[in-house]
Formats: C-alpha cells, structure tokens, sequence
C-alpha cells in the first residue's frame, strides 16, 4: 500500500468499512467516525491469562476476571419498571464439588443470542453476593476463549458504554486492522532514531497495540504510540515558533530605560535577585523586531506583576500601549489601582499634543470591563484609540473587536489557564507590526506540562519569593467527626482580629442554590450570603465587621467592598473564589476554607497565597466534611493534606499532575470523555516529551530528508484534522 493510499484508508468513514449501524455507534458513543481514530483506540487494560481467579477464590467487593463454562442462559424479562433482565450461570467443577457464579445484564439486547450454554468464555467484573449467590452484574464478556481456558495473547478491554460493549469495539477494531496493510505504515521516525530511542516501528505499534502477543508488546506500542503523539504536539508548536519568529514587531531598545531606572528609585524595598533577572531577560527580547512570546513562571508572591509591569514601562518608554488581561473583574480592579499607584509621579510623551512632541503627561492608566457604564466605556475606548491610554487593564471585554489601539506593543496576560490559545492571540492578530506577548502563571509548572501546554512559549523563571514574607501555618479540619471544632476555627478568626489582623472565610458558593465551585450537587450551608448572615448572630463575633464578596456582585460594589477590606473597614470577608488571584491585602493574615474538598490543589494554593503577603505570620486552615473512613475520600483527603503540608508550588504541581487527569491539567475536556491526549501521560512520559520536543526542533532546523518530511507532512495534516483541534485552541 503505498502512502498516499494509506494516509486514505486512514481518513476513510467508517461506515464504508463496518457498515451503517456499527459506525453509527461508534460516532455516538465514542465520537469516532474514521478508520485512523477507531486504530488509535486505547484499551484501558489487557487481561492476561495469570491474572484469571478460580471460582472458588472470587471475593466479595473486587474485581477479577475468570473463564469458566456457560451453564444456562436464562430468557429475557421485564422487572417491574421494565427493565430487561438476562440472567447467565457460568460454572465448573473444582476439587469434586461444583462451583458457579451468576451473571445479570440490564438492558442487553444482544448477550443470550450471544452465549450458548456448554461454551467457554472469559467474563471481567466485580464481585458482589446475593442471597450467599456469588454474582456480576452487567460484567464484560469475552467469547474468545477457547475449551482448554486459554487466550491467544493479552485480552484488550476498551473503555465501553452500556450500548457498546468492550467486546463489539474490539471485532470492529479487528475489521479495521485486516483491511488496513499495516505492514507499510509510513514512519515520521527514522530508523536510526527510533534505535536510539528503543522504539518499535509503527507497524508494528498499531498491531501489538490491539493483538499482542504478551505484555511486553502491548507496553512496548503504548511507549511508541506516546511518542507519535508528543512528536505531533511539539512539531505543532515549534512551526508555531517558527511562524511568529518571521511575524514583525516593534522594537522597542533595553538601552537607557530612564523611565524603568525612576521607576525602581521609588520602590520602598529592594527588587530581588530573581526579579532583576527575569526583567534583563524580558528586557533584550523586547528590543527584538521579531514577537517575544514568553510565559514568566513564578511562585505565588514572587512578584510577577511587578516584573511584567517594568517590561510595560519599557515599552511605553518607547511610544507603545500595553493591554493587561485579567481574568476578572475584581482582579483588573485591583490591578488597576495598585498600578496607577506604582507609577504615580511617572510622565509620558503627550501623544495628543501636535504642536509640541517633547510636552509630558502622567501615565495614564486605564480599565475597560464588560460592566462599565456606556459613557465610561465610551471615554475608555477613545483613550485606548488616540494612545493617550498607556496601560489597558481589563477583562475579555478589551477583546471585542470595537477595542481598537493607536500603537499597541506588548500584551500581558494574567493568569493564562483562565484564557485559551484564541484568546491570547485575538488582539495580536488585529495589531501590525505584531504585539510582544508576556502571558504570566502563578501556578509552577512541571516541565512536561509547559513543553505540552505551552510549547509555542519561551519560558522565563522567576526564582524566589520577597524575603519580608512570613510563613504560613496550614492545617486541615474535619467537622464530619466533631462538628464542634468549628467554633475553634472562629475563635482563631476573632484571636487574630483582636490583634488588629484580618481574615478572610471562602466559600464554595454565593447562596444555598447558587456556585462558584465544582461541588454543585452538595446541599450545604457553606454559602456567601447564608454564612455571613448567621456570623453576625453568633456572639462569638459581635463588634468584628463583616463584609461579603461574590462575583454576582455589581462591579461598583465589589470595588467598594474590596476598598473597604484594603482601608480596615472591614475585618472579616466571605467570599467566594473571586479573591483567588491579585487580590494584596497584607494585614489579612488568616483563611478559612470551608468544603475546601469542593476545590484543587491549584485554587488552594492560589488562595492560600492571598495571606503570605507581609512579616506577619499567617493560618490558612480547610475545613471539610468528609467521613474519612470511606475509602472514596481518600484521594480528597490526599489533596487537601498535600496542601497543608507543604507551599512548595512546583512539589504541589505533581501532586496535582498524580492525582488528576491530562485533561483536567491540560483543560481539553472533550464532551466528559477526559484527556484528548491518548497515549501520552505527562507524569510518566516526560523524557518521551523531552526527547519529542528535542526531535522536533532538529527535523525544522536541519535537512532530514524529502521523504520523512513528507511523511511528518502527512501525518500532522490527519492529527490536526482528527485529534488536534480541541488541544491547539485550549494549549
């Protein structure tokens, strides 16, 4: 089969090779619909013959996978509620006495046409009891097994639905693998690499992948598969680099950089070490007339706004404008008032004098939200357009296509997981020459996941936090066990109060029917309006002030409140999530986190951040409610301990990687069904990814060969089409 004719087969519809109704399933129930997705099918796992358990040692409660002899099959009926019932009796002898195990499908259509009492099949599921009946219900089912109880290799298990069983994908699967002449799958991957990498070819994946031999193959195509996928990912993002390296931008020179000199002379502390370093970096890329596409990377409270803002000063410097992005309201708002007051004193070229190019202004900053009264906006709007805007600060409302720059020259974005690869890209792609691109995240980042997530960026570090920041006791209560410890919890609130100190208690949700966060189903007192209302009752807290903060609030009153906070008007805030980020309240050195299980290991710490801003130590403390001998629980617990014991951003980070899933990481949920990545796992596969990452940029830089570019050519043109689209726009 030659290329052109494969890379056909690949992209053929299913329906033409498996017919109207299998294809038609596929499509429903896992979203494929060509012959290329149905092959990259991953099995969740393969059964191997060791692994069977006699009938006679099946526990109650665990799964296990047995073959044994079909003994009866019993008609299908109607329960009362009208559910179809099919009962099956698999058995056989062991030791002289008779052993048999009850099998129960729901709704199954197809299983006693299927099963033919005196076959031998191999059933997996988990074991339960009824009425000291050992049974399975609705287990997977496999008919391959032959009379002697042995499978010809590993037996595949595919992720399935009630409708499609694990058994159907896989005869599907088989169709597709004998009509597709895998023997001649073109290798994006030279021989010589692949040796070096101990990487199977392809062909030879695609095949041990759905019929392995033994594990040693399936694992060996699972490990050749990941690295097809990391190689796609990071040949996408390196051409990504290389298209924006021949955009042009303005230069804007890191020589004489007075007005960042007056700007550092007015700071009452010192910059850090790790601050002066990443602005020198940020500072040469932005004299390139090429675009800078950077990710600062830094702990929470390292100061990155501070960086980014001595880049934006550069820049205006120079003549351009800069856009901030934030993600909401209450963020921009804050930025918008701890810049101006940075840059107080600091002047610029009046651009709307014509008559005079040396007179000065003061810096102008400006803030643009989607909930900005019409005159405001429209006096915004004609700052941003005749460039006597310097700073923009605002939410996605600065993305309209109404927003329009006299010079825009560099484009901050706060906290990038909240904003996908569009996103960023909206306001550079209406802007010639092309603007410099600082995106920030607060969240340390493993390695493997920047490369996968942010391949298209330069990473910049910022190393260390201030050294005038005080540590962070974090503890974690459990009120399921003694609900009384609550009123410890307030009493730290009050203690700290009383002490001249603030705090904050966060909520997962605004009211009893309303959230924020994940946990929606939960009914529970843990809400904004409701806790706020019953603490100004208890008498534990009679005097203390108390205020609410919630994103359904109207912007001019979460401006007061958060003003309110910030002057000491306030001495407790509750509040949902909306605090998260940006928020600088240095004298709040006390958190409450209720239901802190409804939150992840990134909100915590993002949270937890919000009082290790000055000298004065701080007590973060996560309340739950879980029942903690539930073995559900335990990865909540694990999070929620991981947290308390230790701040260490980076540490955390993997902690998340362990315990979520690529998808939840990577934010390219696709319609529930996880990760889009299938092969790869970013925890395990990370010198896959270096050594993807390492290949990609040699394949762009050097002479590799006609023809393996035309292979890479033709095998990124079907990964874009079928897998790609989701991951690109959210990476």
């Amino acid at each position: 089969m030659s290329q052109p004719d494969f890379f056909t087969r690949l992209t053929e519809p299913l329906q033409n090779v498996l017919g109207t109704k299998t294809a038609q399933a596929l499509e429903k129930e896992l979203g494929f619909s060509t012959v290329g997705q149905l092959l990259n099918y991953r099995p969740r796992k393969w059964l191997e013959r060791g692994e069977l358990t006699p009938l006679d040692q099946l526990l109650v409660g665990e799964p296990a996978t047995v073959i044994a002899e079909v003994q009866k099959v019993s008609p299908p009926r109607r329960t009362a509620r009208g559910i179809l019932l099919t009962k099956v009796v698999l058995g056989n002898a062991v030791g002289g006495s008779h052993q048999s195990l009850d099998l129960t499908f729901f709704n199954n259509r197809w299983i006693h046409n299927k099963l033919t009492p005196g076959e031998t099949i191999m059933v997996h599921g988990k074991v339960s009891s009824f009425n000291g009946q050992l049974q399975m219900s609705s287990p997977e089912v496999n008919t391959d097994a032959d009379e002697s109880g042995q499978t010809p290799g590993p037996e595949p298990l595919y992720p399935a639905t009630a409708s499609l069983p694990t058994w159907r994908i896989k005869k599907s699967i088989h169709t597709v693998l004998d009509l597709v002449d895998t023997a001649d799958v073109p290798d994006p991957v030279p021989e010589p690499i692949r040796e070096k990498l101990s990487l199977i070819s392809l062909s030879q994946a695609f095949q041990y992948l759905h019929r392995p031999a033994d594990m040693e193959q399936a694992k060996a195509a699972v490990r050749r598969l990941a690295f097809h996928e990391a190689l796609m990912i990071q040949m996408s993002l390196a051409q990504q680099r290389l298209d924006s390296a021949e955009l042009a931008a303005q230069s804007f020179p890191a020589e004489d950089l007075s007005m960042r000199t007056s700007f550092d002379e007015s700071l009452p502390f010192e910059l850090t070490d790790g601050q002066r370093e990443a602005g020198t970096l940020l500072a040469d890329k932005l004299s390139h007339s090429y675009p800078m596409n950077v990710l600062l990377q830094g702990e929470v409270g390292a100061g990155k706004t501070l960086v980014a803002l001595r880049a934006m000063l550069q820049v205006i410097q120079h003549g351009g404008q800069v856009v901030l992005l934030a993600p909401t309201e209450v963020l921009a708002t804050q930025h918008l008032r701890s810049i101006s007051a940075m840059t107080e004193g600091i002047t610029t070229q009046n651009k709307n004098n014509t008559l005079d190019f040396s007179a000065e202004q003061p810096l102008r900053v400006v803030l643009l939200t989607g909930s900005m009264p019409t005159a405001a906006r429209r006096q915004a709007l004609l700052e941003i357009a005749d460039g006597s805007a310097d700073i923009v600060v605002g939410t996605h409302a600065v993305l309209s296509e109404n927003v329009s720059f006299l010079n825009l020259g560099l484009v901050v974005v706060d906290e990038q997981h909240r904003f996908g690869v569009e996103q960023r890209a909206a306001l550079r792609q209406r802007s010639e020459p092309v603007p410099h691109l600082l995106v920030m995240s607060a969240t340390p980042i493993p390695r493997s996941i920047a490369l996968t997530t942010f391949g298209d960026l330069e990473m910049v570090e910022l190393a260390g936090v201030p050294a005038n920041r005080a540590p962070v006791n974090s503890t974690v209560v459990n009120m399921a066990a003694s609900p009384e410890t609550i009123l410890y919890v307030w009493q730290v609130i009050v203690d700290a109060v009383r002490q001249g100190r603030q705090a904050y208690i966060i909520c997962p949700k605004i009211n009893p029917t309303t959230a924020e966060g994940p946990d929606l189903g939960r009914q529970h007192d843990a809400a904004v309006e409701v806790l706020t209302a019953r603490l100004a009752t208890l008498p534990l807290f009679e005097g203390l002030r108390l205020g609410q903060m919630h994103g359904q609030l109207p912007a001019a009153d979460k401006e007061n409140i958060m003003r309110a906070f910030e002057r000491h008007e306030i001495d407790v805030l509750v509040s949902t999530t909306v605090v998260e980020v940006g928020v600088d309240v240095p004298n709040a050195t006390v958190m409450v986190v209720l239901d802190a299980d409804s939150f992840g290991i990134s909100t915590l710490h993002q949270l937890r951040g919000r009082i290790r801003r000055s000298e004065h130590p701080g007590t973060f403390i996560m309340v739950h409610r879980r029942d903690e001998t539930d073995q559900a629980t335990a990865p909540t617990l694990r999070r929620l301990n991981a947290v308390a014991e230790t701040t260490d951003g980076m540490e955390l980070a993997i902690e998340d990687l362990n315990l979520r899933k690529e998808g939840d990481i990577l934010g390219v949920d696709q319609s529930g069904r996880g990760s889009s990545l299938r092969f790869l796992r970013l925890r395990q596969d990370t010198k896959l990814i270096s050594a993807a990452h390492d290949l990609a940029a040699q394949i762009l830089s050097a002479d590799v060969g006609e023809k393996i570019v035309d292979v890479l050519n033709s095998w990124m043109t079907l990964w874009q089409q079928d897998y790609a689209a989701e991951y690109l726009h959210h990476g």
